[in-house]
């Protein structure tokens, strides 16, 4: 215990204090909102069939779910849709199935972290989206999914102990 905070003690000693003398003024601070802001996008995933891709990305500054052409994208033209419409704390997972067009995605509900899971077919118009699970104090999870058996996916619950995520 004693090397350990004499060892801290030491490392702490070393490092160099930030003062006028050590500081290059030339080099402009990175804005807070590159740092900690929304991404243009991010969580790549192409479906299973290999004709459309899915990404998280803003939409009226709240994370939401995207949807493109794989063809679109690989001719550089920018035809993606959100197909949902959060305006809330946003998406931040999500799953093709192994059905054409199925997306599952988690949400929680105004940071409760017992997340939900939704379901969305990106094939028609307006894009309908469902609820799989909203047991209040419930978290879901998708714990497995097949090609074998695209119509079907295991959701595990943890409605009978919550202490299991």
């Amino acid at each position: 215990m004693l090397i350990a905070i004499a060892l801290i003690s030491a490392i702490c000693a070393c490092q160099a204090t930030a003062t006028p003398e050590n500081v290059n003024s030339s080099v402009p601070l990175i804005p807070r909102k590159k740092l900690f802001g929304n991404p243009d996008f991010t969580y790549v995933r192409m479906s299973a069939d290999a004709k459309l891709i899915a990404y998280l990305a803003p939409y009226k500054d709240v994370i939401n779910l995207w949807v493109q052409p794989l063809d679109h994208v690989l001719k550089k033209q920018q035809t993606a849709k959100p197909v949902t419409f959060d305006q809330g704390r946003g998406i931040e997972n999500f799953q093709w199935t192994y059905m054409p067009g199925i997306l599952i995605y988690s949400q929680d509900k105004d940071g409760d972290e017992n997340w939900r899971l939704w379901k969305v077919n990106v094939t028609q118009e307006p894009f309908e989206v469902t609820v799989l699970s909203d047991t209040k104090g419930v978290q879901a999870n998708i714990e497995s999914k097949k090609p074998s058996h695209p119509e079907y996916i295991i959701i595990g619950l943890n409605d009978r102990d919550q202490r299991h995520v």
